[in-house]
């Protein structure tokens, strides 16, 4: 995959190996197998394919669609959900230099699309998160759109306009 063209791709699904702790209705063996440095262990390769997968994205032009990442574990373990999230944003955001954005994109029932992933914000409720039950294990899934950042003559950054008014990163 590191030979790949970047920023080529329209959507990307980034279902990743995890500890698979949500599927422990449907699979009790998992229980005896289950340690706590499994996700921690499953965190580094979640974090390369995630960032792997936003470099073969194209950013999005919000008005025809792409941009679009969809990361999904089989995990409920913050280690390799949230906190996988969190760290590959706030490195890709926080590179100088770089001509794209990443907002997470709300996929809970609110009314708002996207979350500006400050500190004053309950992430919690960005994400999808659906716990075991008879029919189904669990799982996790977030959504992330990659925006190219423009910049102007005089180097200033300028937001890219957004037609739903979305609140981004």
């Amino acid at each position: 995959y590191a030979k790949m063209d970047q920023n080529c791709f329209d959507y990307v699904l980034c279902d990743v190996p995890c500890s698979g702790d949500g599927t422990v209705r449907k699979s009790p063996k998992i229980v005896g197998k289950w340690s706590p440095k499994n996700g921690a262990k499953n965190k580094i390769i979640q974090k390369e394919l995630l960032t792997v997968g936003l470099g073969l994205l194209k950013p999005s032009d919000r008005g025809e669609g792409g941009g679009f990442l969809v990361y999904s574990t089989c995990s409920l373990n913050p280690l390799e959900n949230e906190q996988v999230i969190s760290e590959v944003m706030n490195e890709l955001n926080g590179k100088e230099g770089s001509a794209f954005r990443y907002e997470l994109v709300d996929l809970s029932d609110e009314p708002s699309k996207t979350n500006n992933g400050g500190a004053d914000n309950d992430l919690r409720n960005t994400f999808l998160r659906v716990l075991p039950a008879k029919s189904h294990g669990g799982f996790f899934v977030a959504g992330i759109r990659k925006l190219a950042v423009l910049a102007t003559d005089d180097n200033r950054v300028v937001e890219p306009r957004t037609e739903t008014g979305d609140v981004t990163i």
